[in-house]
């Protein structure tokens, strides 16, 4: 039992679950917490401990959306699809 007492008191220090009448949602919310608690246990037993849950999950959704944090360089702006496209083109 010691096992799945610290696994609840992990989940629910920053637990996603939202309220919902179908069953499937909650379902999915557990299953998401479960796998986020599982590699947070796992990247610490690998990595020594560094980095506690909370700044451990923005960092996991970060890698599973492919974004990565970056410095911002002074004067950088967005450009449009359109106009890189145009400027490439020469018009």
């Amino acid at each position: 039992m010691g096992g799945v007492d610290r696994f609840d008191q992990r989940r629910e220090r920053y637990a996603i679950g939202m309220r919902s009448i179908k069953w499937w949602h909650r379902l999915l919310y557990f299953l998401i917490d479960l796998a986020i608690v599982n590699g947070f246990i796992k990247w610490n037993c690998n990595n020594g401990g560094q980095r506690d849950q909370l700044s451990f999950r923005p960092a996991c959704s970060h890698y599973a959306a492919h974004i990565r944090p970056r410095d911002k360089k002074e004067g950088q702006t967005r450009v449009s699809h359109k106009k890189q496209a145009e400027r490439q083109r020469g018009t």
